[in-house]
């Protein structure tokens, strides 16, 4: 349980990070995009799998995002505000609710502790009805020197604003991620976009809900055991 929701709390910032650029004279998107999540190669039994997110869901307007994920053991959110850059993560677990606030260089702190080099593939293909340019980014943690790839296929029909600051590992993804692979902690895991809605999103979506108590990250430790 407490391995899931640290594990999860990781993958929602590296997702946020892939939405990261602002660009002019493109038009900016406003909407709802479904991903699905898959396992490939994983060799999981039913009560596991049971545990692990199958869908996420991306919500954006302006410089505003949110991603909710589902998983076995309850809900969690990511809401980014690329304006003031704060972002809020929402944990609704076993029966507790807890709402914890960070800025974008606690992020960039974390962020920081790789190189990262991004490989331009010259692949594409189609994904939710828009075709997507494939690159590759290449991490390696200095301290440890374990290295990861993360594959992405995005379009760059859209302007998704301003929702993340790191420029120097994001600067070539220049739109709106719809699929993307991390391997992490032995697990694969492939987000692949399989419904983008044009549409408005209420401004309420963005705040924390009523019932959750507002935490410090060591707090949250404390709560669930590490």
């Amino acid at each position: 349980m407490r391995k899931l929701i640290r594990f999860l709390s990781i993958l929602i910032i590296i997702s946020i990070a892939f939405s990261s650029q602002s660009m002019a004279g493109k038009k900016p998107f406003r909407g709802i995009i479904t991903y699905k999540i898959s396992y490939p190669e994983s060799e999981f039994d039913a009560q596991t799998m049971s545990m692990l997110p199958k869908v996420a869901i991306v919500m954006i307007k302006g410089d505003m995002l949110k991603t909710s994920i589902t998983t076995g053991a309850g809900e969690q959110t990511m809401i980014t505000d690329g304006k003031n850059k704060t972002n809020i993560t929402l944990i609704d677990a076993m029966g507790q609710k807890f709402a914890l606030r960070s800025s974008f260089e606690e992020n960039e702190e974390e962020m920081n502790k790789y190189e990262t080099t991004v490989e331009e593939t010259g692949k594409t293909k189609e994904i939710a009805g828009y075709d997507c340019e494939k690159v590759i980014i290449h991490l390696k943690n200095k301290e440890t020197q374990d290295e990861n790839d993360i594959t992405v296929y995005y379009t760059d029909k859209f302007d998704v604003g301003n929702i993340y600051s790191d420029k120097a590992m994001f600067e070539k993804i220049d739109g709106l991620m719809l699929q993307y692979e991390l391997n992490t902690q032995g697990m694969k895991m492939v987000f692949t976009a399989t419904d983008v809605k044009k549409k408005k999103v209420s401004d309420d979506e963005f705040v924390i809900p009523e019932g959750y108590e507002e935490t410090t990250r060591e707090e949250l430790q404390r709560n669930f055991g590490g």
